[in-house]
Protein backbone atom coordinates (compact mmCIF):
# COMPACT_ATOMS: atom_id res chain seq x y z
CA UNK A 1 0.00 0.00 0.00
CA UNK A 2 1.42 3.38 -0.72
CA UNK A 3 1.32 6.26 1.77
CA UNK A 4 -0.43 9.03 0.84
CA UNK A 5 0.83 12.62 2.35
CA UNK A 6 -1.24 15.53 2.96
CA UNK A 7 0.40 18.60 3.60
CA UNK A 8 -1.78 21.27 6.02
CA UNK A 9 -1.04 24.37 7.39
CA UNK A 10 -2.73 25.13 11.28
CA UNK A 11 -1.78 26.96 14.39
CA UNK A 12 0.90 28.39 12.30
CA UNK A 13 2.79 25.32 12.04
CA UNK A 14 3.35 23.27 9.02
CA UNK A 15 2.75 18.87 9.24
CA UNK A 16 2.75 16.13 6.81
CA UNK A 17 -0.35 14.06 7.53
CA UNK A 18 0.51 10.33 6.70
CA UNK A 19 -2.67 8.10 6.52
CA UNK A 20 -0.55 4.62 7.46
CA UNK A 21 2.42 6.51 9.33
CA UNK A 22 4.51 3.13 10.65
CA UNK A 23 6.23 3.54 14.16
CA UNK A 24 9.69 3.34 12.57
CA UNK A 25 10.00 4.45 8.94
CA UNK A 26 12.73 3.11 6.47
CA UNK A 27 15.36 6.01 5.58
CA UNK A 28 14.37 5.74 2.31
CA UNK A 29 10.43 7.23 3.15
CA UNK A 30 10.12 10.97 3.22
CA UNK A 31 8.60 12.34 6.70
CA UNK A 32 8.44 15.26 8.03
CA UNK A 33 11.42 16.60 9.93
CA UNK A 34 10.00 16.86 13.51
CA UNK A 35 8.97 12.90 12.98
CA UNK A 36 12.54 11.83 11.33
CA UNK A 37 13.72 14.17 15.10
CA UNK A 38 11.42 11.88 17.12
CA UNK A 39 12.45 8.84 15.58
CA UNK A 40 16.42 9.25 15.95
CA UNK A 41 15.38 10.47 19.79
CA UNK A 42 13.66 6.80 19.74
CA UNK A 43 16.08 5.03 18.13
CA UNK A 44 18.61 5.77 21.00
CA UNK A 45 16.05 4.87 24.06
CA UNK A 46 14.11 2.06 22.61
CA UNK A 47 16.18 0.14 20.17
CA UNK A 48 15.73 -4.05 20.86
CA UNK A 49 19.35 -5.48 20.90
CA UNK A 50 18.69 -8.87 19.10
CA UNK A 51 20.88 -12.03 19.14
CA UNK A 52 20.59 -14.07 16.32
CA UNK A 53 22.47 -17.76 16.78
CA UNK A 54 22.66 -20.56 14.43
CA UNK A 55 24.90 -23.63 13.94
CA UNK A 56 26.29 -26.17 10.94
CA UNK A 57 24.87 -25.09 7.36
CA UNK A 58 22.89 -21.57 9.62
CA UNK A 59 24.45 -18.89 7.37
CA UNK A 60 24.53 -14.72 7.51
CA UNK A 61 25.74 -15.23 3.60
CA UNK A 62 23.44 -13.80 1.58
CA UNK A 63 24.19 -15.99 -1.76
CA UNK A 64 23.43 -18.89 0.75
CA UNK A 65 19.95 -20.68 0.26
CA UNK A 66 20.23 -21.04 4.20
CA UNK A 67 21.07 -17.54 4.89
CA UNK A 68 19.45 -15.66 6.96
CA UNK A 69 20.03 -12.53 5.51
CA UNK A 70 16.50 -11.80 4.01
CA UNK A 71 15.05 -11.99 7.70
CA UNK A 72 17.72 -9.60 8.80
CA UNK A 73 17.38 -7.33 6.33
CA UNK A 74 14.01 -7.00 7.88
CA UNK A 75 14.76 -6.66 11.30
CA UNK A 76 17.55 -3.88 10.55
CA UNK A 77 14.32 -1.60 9.33
CA UNK A 78 15.38 -2.28 5.26
CA UNK A 79 12.41 -4.42 4.24
CA UNK A 80 9.68 -3.91 2.30
CA UNK A 81 7.66 -3.17 5.22
CA UNK A 82 8.13 -1.01 8.03
CA UNK A 83 10.32 -2.14 10.70
CA UNK A 84 7.57 -2.93 14.46
CA UNK A 85 11.06 -1.70 16.28
CA UNK A 86 13.72 -0.03 15.80
CA UNK A 87 16.25 -3.06 16.18
CA UNK A 88 20.54 -3.68 16.11
CA UNK A 89 21.65 -7.28 15.71
CA UNK A 90 24.33 -9.12 16.10
CA UNK A 91 24.86 -12.61 14.29
CA UNK A 92 26.99 -15.45 15.46
CA UNK A 93 27.33 -19.42 14.92
CA UNK A 94 28.13 -22.52 17.32
CA UNK A 95 30.52 -23.32 14.10
CA UNK A 96 32.41 -20.43 14.99
CA UNK A 97 32.39 -21.42 18.69
CA UNK A 98 30.39 -19.02 20.33
CA UNK A 99 28.99 -20.52 24.19
CA UNK A 100 26.22 -18.73 25.52
CA UNK A 101 27.77 -19.30 28.95
CA UNK A 102 30.75 -17.98 27.81
CA UNK A 103 30.30 -14.88 25.47
CA UNK A 104 31.43 -11.22 25.79
CA UNK A 105 29.22 -9.62 26.31
CA UNK A 106 27.15 -11.98 28.27
CA UNK A 107 23.96 -13.47 27.35
CA UNK A 108 22.12 -11.50 29.87
CA UNK A 109 19.16 -9.45 29.63
CA UNK A 110 21.59 -6.23 30.63
CA UNK A 111 23.05 -6.80 26.96
CA UNK A 112 20.44 -8.37 25.01
CA UNK A 113 16.58 -7.93 24.87
CA UNK A 114 16.19 -10.93 22.81
CA UNK A 115 17.21 -13.65 21.03
CA UNK A 116 16.60 -16.01 18.24
CA UNK A 117 18.12 -19.69 17.57
CA UNK A 118 18.07 -21.34 14.27
CA UNK A 119 18.92 -24.61 15.08
CA UNK A 120 20.15 -26.59 11.88
CA UNK A 121 22.10 -29.57 13.87
CA UNK A 122 20.35 -33.10 14.09
CA UNK A 123 20.76 -34.99 17.26
CA UNK A 124 20.03 -35.44 21.14
CA UNK A 125 19.20 -31.84 23.42
CA UNK A 126 21.89 -30.34 24.15
CA UNK A 127 23.43 -31.61 27.89
CA UNK A 128 25.38 -28.70 28.36
CA UNK A 129 24.50 -27.66 31.61
CA UNK A 130 26.24 -23.84 31.66
CA UNK A 131 24.30 -22.99 28.18
CA UNK A 132 20.92 -24.12 29.13
CA UNK A 133 21.18 -22.42 32.72
CA UNK A 134 22.46 -19.12 30.69
CA UNK A 135 19.33 -19.19 27.89
CA UNK A 136 16.91 -20.58 30.98
CA UNK A 137 17.83 -17.38 33.05
CA UNK A 138 17.39 -15.05 30.27
CA UNK A 139 13.99 -16.18 30.18
CA UNK A 140 13.22 -15.90 33.53
CA UNK A 141 14.29 -12.31 33.66
CA UNK A 142 11.97 -11.71 30.90
CA UNK A 143 14.38 -11.91 27.71
CA UNK A 144 12.07 -13.07 24.62
CA UNK A 145 12.84 -15.84 22.66
CA UNK A 146 12.44 -17.16 19.52
CA UNK A 147 13.21 -20.76 18.29
CA UNK A 148 12.94 -23.12 15.48
CA UNK A 149 14.13 -25.79 14.08
CA UNK A 150 13.04 -28.59 10.87
CA UNK A 151 11.81 -31.58 10.18
CA UNK A 152 12.68 -34.74 12.50
CA UNK A 153 15.51 -33.50 15.45
CA UNK A 154 16.64 -30.59 13.39
CA UNK A 155 17.31 -27.55 16.09
CA UNK A 156 16.84 -30.19 19.11
CA UNK A 157 20.75 -30.16 20.24
CA UNK A 158 20.20 -25.96 19.77
CA UNK A 159 16.64 -25.76 21.28
CA UNK A 160 14.81 -28.91 22.85
CA UNK A 161 16.67 -29.12 25.91
CA UNK A 162 15.24 -25.43 26.61
CA UNK A 163 12.49 -24.38 29.18
CA UNK A 164 9.48 -24.09 27.79
CA UNK A 165 10.31 -24.11 23.87
CA UNK A 166 11.07 -28.14 24.39
CA UNK A 167 6.92 -28.37 24.86
CA UNK A 168 5.97 -25.59 22.27
CA UNK A 169 7.09 -27.43 19.58
CA UNK A 170 7.77 -30.85 17.68
CA UNK A 171 11.76 -31.76 18.27
CA UNK A 172 11.65 -35.51 17.08
CA UNK A 173 9.08 -37.28 15.67
CA UNK A 174 7.70 -35.54 12.21
CA UNK A 175 9.64 -37.48 9.78
CA UNK A 176 11.41 -36.01 6.36
CA UNK A 177 9.94 -38.49 4.10
CA UNK A 178 6.70 -40.77 3.65
CA UNK A 179 3.02 -40.09 3.88
CA UNK A 180 3.04 -39.48 7.65
CA UNK A 181 5.46 -36.23 7.33
CA UNK A 182 4.62 -32.65 6.91
CA UNK A 183 4.54 -31.31 3.47
CA UNK A 184 3.05 -27.48 2.40
CA UNK A 185 4.00 -27.41 -0.96
CA UNK A 186 0.06 -27.78 -1.77
CA UNK A 187 0.28 -25.35 -5.03
CA UNK A 188 1.61 -27.33 -7.49
CA UNK A 189 3.21 -23.95 -9.05
CA UNK A 190 2.76 -23.13 -12.81
CA UNK A 191 3.31 -26.55 -14.57
CA UNK A 192 0.77 -28.24 -12.28
CA UNK A 193 3.27 -30.53 -10.63
CA UNK A 194 3.85 -30.27 -7.09
CA UNK A 195 7.53 -30.94 -6.44
CA UNK A 196 9.99 -30.05 -4.22
CA UNK A 197 11.58 -27.32 -6.19
CA UNK A 198 8.03 -25.29 -5.67
CA UNK A 199 9.21 -24.47 -2.09
CA UNK A 200 11.41 -21.64 -3.98
CA UNK A 201 8.29 -20.02 -6.51
CA UNK A 202 6.08 -17.48 -5.82
CA UNK A 203 3.16 -18.77 -4.38
CA UNK A 204 3.21 -19.35 -0.55
CA UNK A 205 1.29 -21.78 1.46
CA UNK A 206 -2.00 -20.91 2.93
CA UNK A 207 -2.45 -21.19 7.14
CA UNK A 208 -5.18 -20.22 9.16
CA UNK A 209 -4.70 -17.85 11.69
CA UNK A 210 -6.46 -18.27 15.54
CA UNK A 211 -8.71 -15.16 15.94
CA UNK A 212 -10.29 -14.26 19.43
CA UNK A 213 -13.54 -13.51 19.97
CA UNK A 214 -13.35 -10.08 18.45
CA UNK A 215 -11.91 -11.95 15.07
CA UNK A 216 -8.77 -10.05 15.62
CA UNK A 217 -5.33 -12.53 14.93
CA UNK A 218 -2.69 -12.83 17.80
CA UNK A 219 -0.31 -10.17 17.51
CA UNK A 220 2.13 -11.90 15.78
CA UNK A 221 -0.32 -12.17 12.70
CA UNK A 222 -1.62 -8.27 12.69
CA UNK A 223 -1.26 -6.22 9.57
CA UNK A 224 -3.15 -3.38 8.05
CA UNK A 225 -3.71 -5.43 4.95
CA UNK A 226 -5.90 -8.01 6.81
CA UNK A 227 -4.65 -11.06 9.21
CA UNK A 228 -1.35 -12.64 7.86
CA UNK A 229 -2.14 -15.70 6.36
CA UNK A 230 0.70 -16.89 4.22
CA UNK A 231 3.96 -18.23 4.99
CA UNK A 232 6.90 -19.97 2.83
CA UNK A 233 6.16 -23.30 1.65
CA UNK A 234 8.34 -26.59 2.71
CA UNK A 235 8.05 -30.14 1.99
CA UNK A 236 9.27 -31.33 5.13
CA UNK A 237 8.24 -29.40 8.34
CA UNK A 238 7.84 -29.88 11.90
CA UNK A 239 4.88 -28.73 14.16
CA UNK A 240 4.10 -26.57 16.75
CA UNK A 241 2.15 -27.15 19.91
CA UNK A 242 -0.28 -25.65 22.61
CA UNK A 243 0.37 -28.07 25.96
CA UNK A 244 -2.21 -27.94 28.41
CA UNK A 245 -3.03 -29.58 31.76
CA UNK A 246 -0.23 -31.92 32.92
CA UNK A 247 2.40 -30.64 30.28
CA UNK A 248 1.80 -27.21 31.92
CA UNK A 249 2.81 -28.37 35.53
CA UNK A 250 6.09 -29.22 36.88
CA UNK A 251 9.32 -27.23 37.62
CA UNK A 252 12.02 -26.43 35.34
CA UNK A 253 15.91 -27.56 36.53
CA UNK A 254 19.54 -27.47 35.42
CA UNK A 255 22.55 -27.38 37.70
CA UNK A 256 23.11 -23.97 38.90
CA UNK A 257 19.78 -22.60 38.79
CA UNK A 258 16.81 -22.85 41.35
CA UNK A 259 13.99 -24.89 39.70
CA UNK A 260 11.23 -22.36 38.52
CA UNK A 261 7.97 -23.08 37.53
CA UNK A 262 7.86 -23.59 33.58
CA UNK A 263 4.07 -21.83 33.20
CA UNK A 264 3.52 -20.65 36.14
CA UNK A 265 -0.15 -19.97 36.51
CA UNK A 266 -2.12 -16.61 36.32
CA UNK A 267 -4.26 -15.49 39.11
CA UNK A 268 -5.10 -19.15 39.81
CA UNK A 269 -5.70 -19.45 36.03
CA UNK A 270 -3.57 -21.60 33.69
CA UNK A 271 -1.37 -19.54 31.50
CA UNK A 272 0.27 -21.72 28.78
CA UNK A 273 1.58 -21.68 25.07
CA UNK A 274 -1.16 -20.91 22.55
CA UNK A 275 -1.14 -21.76 18.68
CA UNK A 276 -1.64 -18.52 16.76
CA UNK A 277 -2.05 -20.50 13.58
CA UNK A 278 -2.79 -23.64 12.33
CA UNK A 279 -1.23 -24.97 8.37
CA UNK A 280 -2.40 -27.90 6.26
CA UNK A 281 -0.07 -30.86 4.89
CA UNK A 282 -1.76 -32.09 1.64
CA UNK A 283 0.94 -32.10 -0.87
CA UNK A 284 0.93 -34.34 -3.77
CA UNK A 285 4.80 -34.02 -4.51
CA UNK A 286 5.95 -36.63 -7.19
CA UNK A 287 9.57 -36.56 -5.90
CA UNK A 288 11.18 -39.71 -5.08
CA UNK A 289 11.56 -40.26 -1.27
CA UNK A 290 8.48 -37.62 -0.90
CA UNK A 291 5.25 -38.73 -2.66
CA UNK A 292 1.74 -37.56 -1.38
CA UNK A 293 1.01 -37.16 2.26
CA UNK A 294 -1.96 -38.35 4.45
CA UNK A 295 -3.43 -34.48 4.16
CA UNK A 296 -3.98 -33.20 8.35
CA UNK A 297 -3.70 -29.98 9.71
CA UNK A 298 -0.96 -28.70 12.29
CA UNK A 299 0.35 -26.23 14.21
CA UNK A 300 2.39 -23.56 12.35
CA UNK A 301 3.30 -21.09 14.85
CA UNK A 302 3.12 -21.15 18.89
CA UNK A 303 3.38 -18.19 21.17
CA UNK A 304 3.72 -17.78 25.14
CA UNK A 305 3.09 -14.82 26.43
CA UNK A 306 5.13 -14.46 30.10
CA UNK A 307 4.70 -11.23 30.42
CA UNK A 308 1.64 -12.08 32.28
CA UNK A 309 4.00 -13.97 35.29
CA UNK A 310 6.51 -11.06 34.85
CA UNK A 311 8.88 -13.49 32.45
CA UNK A 312 9.68 -13.29 28.65
CA UNK A 313 7.60 -14.17 25.81
CA UNK A 314 8.74 -17.17 23.53
CA UNK A 315 7.67 -17.72 19.60
CA UNK A 316 8.28 -20.95 18.14
CA UNK A 317 7.93 -22.06 14.03
CA UNK A 318 7.39 -25.28 13.02
CA UNK A 319 10.48 -24.55 10.63
CA UNK A 320 13.41 -22.24 9.70
CA UNK A 321 12.60 -22.77 6.13
CA UNK A 322 10.20 -19.92 6.41
CA UNK A 323 12.58 -17.95 7.42
CA UNK A 324 15.84 -18.84 5.15
CA UNK A 325 16.82 -17.17 1.55
CA UNK A 326 15.79 -20.41 -0.35
CA UNK A 327 12.11 -19.73 0.62
CA UNK A 328 12.02 -15.79 0.28
CA UNK A 329 14.17 -15.01 -2.56
CA UNK A 330 15.21 -17.95 -4.07
CA UNK A 331 18.68 -17.81 -3.64
CA UNK A 332 20.90 -20.62 -4.16
CA UNK A 333 18.11 -22.56 -5.35
CA UNK A 334 15.98 -22.65 -8.52
CA UNK A 335 13.56 -20.08 -8.32
CA UNK A 336 13.06 -16.42 -7.73
CA UNK A 337 11.36 -16.69 -4.54
CA UNK A 338 8.66 -14.62 -3.37
CA UNK A 339 8.88 -12.31 -5.83
CA UNK A 340 7.46 -11.36 -8.90
CA UNK A 341 7.76 -8.46 -11.78
CA UNK A 342 10.56 -6.56 -13.76
CA UNK A 343 12.75 -6.22 -12.06
CA UNK A 344 11.96 -8.73 -9.42
CA UNK A 345 10.39 -6.85 -6.04
CA UNK A 346 8.57 -8.57 -3.51
CA UNK A 347 5.38 -9.67 -4.22
CA UNK A 348 2.17 -9.11 -1.58
CA UNK A 349 2.51 -12.69 -0.06
CA UNK A 350 6.38 -11.57 0.77
CA UNK A 351 5.09 -8.32 2.33
CA UNK A 352 2.90 -10.15 4.82
CA UNK A 353 5.28 -12.52 5.33
CA UNK A 354 7.66 -9.53 6.36
CA UNK A 355 5.12 -7.84 8.57
CA UNK A 356 5.01 -11.37 10.95
CA UNK A 357 9.32 -11.29 10.86
CA UNK A 358 8.56 -7.43 12.19
CA UNK A 359 5.62 -8.83 14.43
CA UNK A 360 8.19 -11.40 15.93
CA UNK A 361 10.44 -8.62 17.42
CA UNK A 362 7.93 -6.67 18.53
CA UNK A 363 6.17 -8.97 20.43
CA UNK A 364 9.22 -10.24 22.33
CA UNK A 365 10.11 -7.17 23.62
CA UNK A 366 10.56 -7.51 27.22
CA UNK A 367 8.04 -6.09 29.65
CA UNK A 368 10.33 -3.40 31.08
CA UNK A 369 11.49 -1.72 27.78
CA UNK A 370 7.27 -1.92 26.49
CA UNK A 371 7.04 1.81 27.76
CA UNK A 372 9.20 2.77 24.07
CA UNK A 373 6.56 1.58 22.11
CA UNK A 374 3.59 2.98 24.20
CA UNK A 375 5.17 6.31 24.17
CA UNK A 376 5.19 5.87 20.33
CA UNK A 377 2.56 5.48 19.75
CA UNK A 378 0.62 7.77 21.75
CA UNK A 379 3.11 11.17 20.59
CA UNK A 380 2.88 10.09 16.78
CA UNK A 381 -1.45 9.80 16.99
CA UNK A 382 -1.43 12.55 18.94
CA UNK A 383 0.56 14.82 16.24
CA UNK A 384 -0.53 12.94 13.30
CA UNK A 385 -4.20 13.05 11.62
CA UNK A 386 -6.21 12.01 12.29
CA UNK A 387 -6.28 12.47 16.16
CA UNK A 388 -4.48 15.84 16.15
CA UNK A 389 -7.29 17.14 14.11
CA UNK A 390 -9.88 15.30 15.98
CA UNK A 391 -9.06 15.67 19.23
CA UNK A 392 -9.20 20.06 19.31
CA UNK A 393 -13.06 19.59 18.11
CA UNK A 394 -14.37 16.23 20.17
CA UNK A 395 -17.88 17.04 20.84
CA UNK A 396 -19.53 17.62 23.86
CA UNK A 397 -21.42 14.44 24.38
CA UNK A 398 -23.89 14.05 27.16
CA UNK A 399 -22.70 14.15 30.77
CA UNK A 400 -25.30 12.36 32.75
CA UNK A 401 -23.27 12.96 35.77
CA UNK A 402 -21.54 16.28 36.72
CA UNK A 403 -18.77 13.97 38.91
CA UNK A 404 -17.58 13.34 35.47
CA UNK A 405 -16.47 16.35 33.11
CA UNK A 406 -14.05 13.96 31.43
CA UNK A 407 -15.25 10.73 31.29
CA UNK A 408 -17.12 11.17 28.22
CA UNK A 409 -15.14 12.79 26.16
CA UNK A 410 -11.90 10.03 26.95
CA UNK A 411 -14.60 7.39 25.84
CA UNK A 412 -15.36 9.57 22.13
CA UNK A 413 -11.27 10.04 22.07
CA UNK A 414 -10.69 6.18 22.63
CA UNK A 415 -13.06 5.41 19.87
CA UNK A 416 -10.93 7.86 17.48
CA UNK A 417 -7.74 6.29 18.46
CA UNK A 418 -9.22 2.93 18.05
CA UNK A 419 -10.40 3.61 14.76
CA UNK A 420 -7.03 4.61 13.78
CA UNK A 421 -5.00 2.19 15.00
CA UNK A 422 -7.53 -0.36 13.37
CA UNK A 423 -6.68 1.10 9.91
CA UNK A 424 -2.65 1.75 10.06
CA UNK A 425 -1.81 -1.42 12.03
CA UNK A 426 -4.69 -4.09 11.42
CA UNK A 427 -7.69 -5.34 13.57
CA UNK A 428 -6.66 -5.81 17.11
CA UNK A 429 -4.05 -3.27 17.50
CA UNK A 430 -6.36 -0.87 19.91
CA UNK A 431 -6.70 -4.25 22.26
CA UNK A 432 -2.73 -4.30 22.02
CA UNK A 433 -2.08 -1.49 23.25
CA UNK A 434 -4.69 -1.50 26.14
CA UNK A 435 -2.95 -5.02 27.20
CA UNK A 436 0.19 -3.08 26.84
CA UNK A 437 -0.46 -0.47 28.83
CA UNK A 438 -2.34 -2.33 31.59
CA UNK A 439 1.08 -4.43 31.59
CA UNK A 440 3.76 -1.51 31.53
CA UNK A 441 1.02 -0.26 34.27
CA UNK A 442 1.47 -3.20 36.48
CA UNK A 443 -2.03 -3.18 36.64
CA UNK A 444 -3.59 -5.70 38.97
CA UNK A 445 -3.75 -9.39 37.88
CA UNK A 446 -7.38 -9.55 38.50
CA UNK A 447 -8.54 -6.64 36.90
CA UNK A 448 -6.61 -7.48 33.51
CA UNK A 449 -8.52 -10.71 33.64
CA UNK A 450 -11.64 -9.41 34.08
CA UNK A 451 -11.09 -6.95 31.06
CA UNK A 452 -9.72 -9.63 29.29
CA UNK A 453 -12.72 -11.55 29.35
CA UNK A 454 -15.24 -8.83 29.07
CA UNK A 455 -16.10 -9.19 33.07
CA UNK A 456 -17.77 -6.63 35.26
CA UNK A 457 -16.00 -4.57 37.48
CA UNK A 458 -17.84 -2.71 40.86
CA UNK A 459 -15.55 -0.76 42.45
CA UNK A 460 -17.90 -1.30 45.45
CA UNK A 461 -17.82 -4.97 45.71
CA UNK A 462 -15.77 -7.40 46.23
CA UNK A 463 -14.01 -8.02 42.71
CA UNK A 464 -13.03 -11.58 42.71
CA UNK A 465 -17.11 -12.32 43.76
CA UNK A 466 -18.41 -9.94 40.93
CA UNK A 467 -16.04 -11.40 37.86
CA UNK A 468 -17.30 -14.58 38.52
CA UNK A 469 -20.96 -12.84 38.83
CA UNK A 470 -21.75 -10.90 35.56
CA UNK A 471 -21.20 -10.26 32.16
CA UNK A 472 -20.56 -6.63 30.89
CA UNK A 473 -19.18 -6.83 27.30
CA UNK A 474 -20.51 -3.42 26.75
CA UNK A 475 -19.62 -1.91 30.28
CA UNK A 476 -15.65 -3.52 29.25
CA UNK A 477 -15.91 -1.83 25.90
CA UNK A 478 -16.50 1.56 27.17
CA UNK A 479 -13.97 1.27 29.81
CA UNK A 480 -11.17 0.80 27.67
CA UNK A 481 -12.27 3.14 25.29
CA UNK A 482 -12.55 5.45 28.22
CA UNK A 483 -9.02 4.60 29.37
CA UNK A 484 -6.96 5.25 26.63
CA UNK A 485 -8.68 8.31 25.52
CA UNK A 486 -7.73 9.16 29.26
CA UNK A 487 -3.99 8.34 28.63
CA UNK A 488 -4.36 10.08 25.52
CA UNK A 489 -5.69 13.34 27.16
CA UNK A 490 -3.24 13.01 29.89
CA UNK A 491 0.13 12.85 27.76
CA UNK A 492 -1.03 15.54 25.60
CA UNK A 493 -1.17 17.44 28.86
CA UNK A 494 2.72 16.63 29.36
CA UNK A 495 3.71 17.46 25.93
CA UNK A 496 4.32 20.54 23.87
CA UNK A 497 1.84 21.63 21.41
CA UNK A 498 4.72 22.06 18.52
CA UNK A 499 5.87 18.64 17.69
CA UNK A 500 9.35 20.09 16.22
CA UNK A 501 9.55 20.70 20.34
CA UNK A 502 8.58 17.02 20.90
CA UNK A 503 12.50 15.23 21.73
CA UNK A 504 13.43 18.16 23.01
CA UNK A 505 10.92 17.97 25.86
CA UNK A 506 10.50 14.42 25.82
CA UNK A 507 13.29 13.07 28.09
CA UNK A 508 12.08 13.53 31.65
CA UNK A 509 8.37 12.04 30.19
CA UNK A 510 9.99 9.11 28.64
CA UNK A 511 12.24 8.35 32.66
CA UNK A 512 9.52 8.48 34.14
CA UNK A 513 6.93 7.25 31.59
CA UNK A 514 6.40 4.03 33.36
CA UNK A 515 5.45 5.08 36.75
CA UNK A 516 3.21 7.98 35.61
CA UNK A 517 1.17 5.42 33.38
CA UNK A 518 0.79 3.82 36.39
CA UNK A 519 -0.93 6.38 37.85
CA UNK A 520 -2.68 7.54 35.12
CA UNK A 521 -4.62 4.33 34.68
CA UNK A 522 -5.46 3.81 37.99
CA UNK A 523 -7.21 7.25 38.14
CA UNK A 524 -8.49 6.07 34.49
CA UNK A 525 -9.79 2.75 36.19
CA UNK A 526 -11.55 4.02 39.10
CA UNK A 527 -13.04 6.99 37.32
CA UNK A 528 -14.55 4.39 34.96
CA UNK A 529 -15.86 1.92 36.96
CA UNK A 530 -17.37 4.44 39.33
CA UNK A 531 -18.80 5.75 35.99
CA UNK A 532 -20.47 2.51 34.89
CA UNK A 533 -21.93 1.71 38.28
CA UNK A 534 -23.28 5.30 38.19
CA UNK A 535 -24.90 4.48 34.95
CA UNK A 536 -26.51 0.92 36.56
CA UNK A 537 -28.16 2.82 39.35
CA UNK A 538 -29.60 5.21 37.03
CA UNK A 539 -30.83 2.39 34.84
CA UNK A 540 -31.92 0.78 37.92
CA UNK A 541 -34.08 4.02 38.99
CA UNK A 542 -36.02 3.95 35.89
CA UNK A 543 -36.31 0.54 35.62
CA UNK A 544 -38.36 1.05 39.19
CA UNK A 545 -40.26 3.92 37.96
CA UNK A 546 -41.96 1.99 35.33
CA UNK A 547 -43.52 -1.04 37.75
Amino acid sequence: MNTEVFLCTALNHTFFWRITMPIWNRQDVPISAWKRDWYTFLRQRCTQRILIVTDTTGSFDPANSTGLTELIRVLKGSGDVPAAVHATVTEVSKVSGFNFSTASPAVTTANYDQVWLFGFQSGAPSSDANEIRVLAQFMESGGGVFATGDHSTIGRPLCGALPRIRKMREWAAVPMGGPTRIDTVNNPGIDGVARSVDQSDQFPQTMYPLLDVSSAPHPLLRSPDGAINVLPDHPHESECYAPRGANLTGSFSVAGLTPFTEFPTVGGVENGPQLVAISMSASLNVDPGKGAVNPRCFGAISAYDGHLANKGRVVCDSTWHHFVNMNLNGAGYPGDGLREGTPLAANAAYKQIQRYFANIADYLTPKNRKWCRIFDIIAVELFDYPIWEEIVVLPEPPRPFPDFPEWPRAIELGKLVKASLSEKFGNGAFDGLIEDVLDVAQTSEGVRFAINNNLRLLASQNKERSMKQYDDPVGIEELKLGLIGRVFLALKAQLPDNPEELPKSAERLHDSGAKLLGEIVAKGLAEGIKYREMRYRRDLELVNTLR
